[in-house]
């Protein structure tokens, strides 16, 4: 198996671990794992791989999982965002009203 291929998998298992991290709600452990994931996807070099055709298939098909799996957590990333915008919004309203009554 090649060291990409062996990076790809490693990069999915991570992107499943911030999945569940991201549902339950976790971000201190998200953020952390999430900086790991992401010194390791810049070091992805598939442009001068040296590939079988074979291992070009899997690379091809790990690749789209992994496509999948950024998807996903972009997807939660951007609700739990704009939950977090709405919560904001929320407080501070709050706040202006307790000052107008202050």
């Amino acid at each position: 198996m090649s060291s990409q291929l062996t990076l790809i998998i490693s990069l999915i298992n991570e992107s499943e671990t911030l999945l569940a991290l991201a549902e339950s709600a976790d971000w201190e452990a998200f953020a952390t794992l999430e900086k790991r994931r992401q010194a390791k996807l810049k070091t992805l070099d598939l442009a001068t791989a040296q590939l079988s055709e074979p291992e070009h298939l899997k690379v091809q098909t790990k690749m789209k999982q992994l496509i999948e799996l950024n998807e996903q957590l972009t997807t939660i990333c951007r609700q739990q965002r704009a939950e977090t915008i709405t919560e904001l919004s929320k407080l501070t309203a709050g706040n202006k009203a307790k000052k107008a009554y202050s």
